[in-house]
């Protein structure tokens, strides 16, 4: 009997109909489950071995792991500090990418509160009356640009200022 852990994962199988019709993945899925719960109560390699003679007294896997015990042990704890490390990997890529969904929520939050003043003070400029050349002068934007938001404001009057960003 060969058993192929990277293959199948055995704690995905909560329909209890697939592991009836195969024995094997039932007592390996077991096999699983004992190695999980006696690595969280001892050390790695006490928990695997743990696991293997309790199974081997239980005749989970009996002959498998009586013939092949010590590849069993060390591809389980291989395995096991493998998963470990995948989980932690995946914890610490979760955390950068927060930090980076942090980081460029932060730049577009100050690029749109940005935007949203120099709008709020063209659209004053522009009710005070000045002419498009003076409020050019006043900004530090490219020209066409100025030009452009001008342009919005004056065509929608009745639009505010978060709704001519949209626009712009």
């Amino acid at each position: 009997m060969l058993l192929f852990p990277n293959t199948i994962r055995a704690g995905d199988f909560q329909r209890k109909s697939l592991l009836q019709k195969c024995p094997a993945l039932k007592e390996y899925a077991e096999y699983v489950a004992r190695v999980r719960k006696h690595t969280r109560e001892h050390p790695l390699n006490e928990g695997v071995e743990l696991a293997v003679s309790e199974c081997i007294r239980e005749g989970i896997l009996r002959d498998f792991l009586l013939q092949n015990r010590a590849e069993v042990i060390s591809m389980s704890i291989f395995e096991y500090d493998q998963e470990a490390h995948m989980k932690h990997l995946k914890k610490e890529y979760y955390a950068d990418g927060w930090e980076d969904g942090k980081e460029e929520g932060i730049t577009a939050g100050r690029t749109e509160g940005a935007a949203l003043t120099l709008i709020s003070l063209i659209q004053n400029w522009i009710k005070r009356g000045l002419k498009d050349e003076e409020i050019i002068n006043l900004t530090e934007e490219p020209r066409e640009r100025i030009l452009r938001l001008i342009q919005i404001i004056k065509e929608n009057p009745e639009m505010d200022s978060e709704q001519i960003r949209k626009v712009w």
